[in-house]
């Protein structure tokens, strides 16, 4: 039972690392509903993601430091320990606009 729980606290831990935006629950929301606002969420963040790549792609062709990949926080840096490097505050405005393009409302990140 302590295994259990132990590791349910640990999928909590390593869940709660990762940011995502909080939507306001608008007309949009409730007329699409959870999942598609889950679906459209994750769209906007790879599309962010995406960015960086291609961001970073001509950081590299122009020769730029390496420290402009180096984690802001040492929550960054957990986080990407575990999966996927937490967002910029570019990035998180760059899913802001394309959520709000998909006619949803965000009012922060948790």
């Amino acid at each position: 039972m302590r295994a259990l729980s132990a590791l349910g606290a640990g999928v909590i831990l390593i869940t709660g690392c990762s940011q995502r935006p909080v939507l306001y629950p608008n007309e949009h929301i409730r007329r699409v509903g959870g999942i598609a606002a889950d679906r459209d969420i994750d769209d906007c963040i790879r599309r962010a993601e995406e960015s960086r790549s291609a961001g970073d792609a001509k950081a590299g062709e122009a020769g730029t430091d390496a420290s402009a990949r180096v984690p802001s926080s040492p929550a960054a840096a957990i986080s990407g320990l575990f999966g996927k490097p937490e967002l910029s505050s570019i990035q998180k405005v760059f899913v802001n606009k394309c959520l709000r393009d998909k006619g949803y409302d965000p009012i922060g990140w948790n």
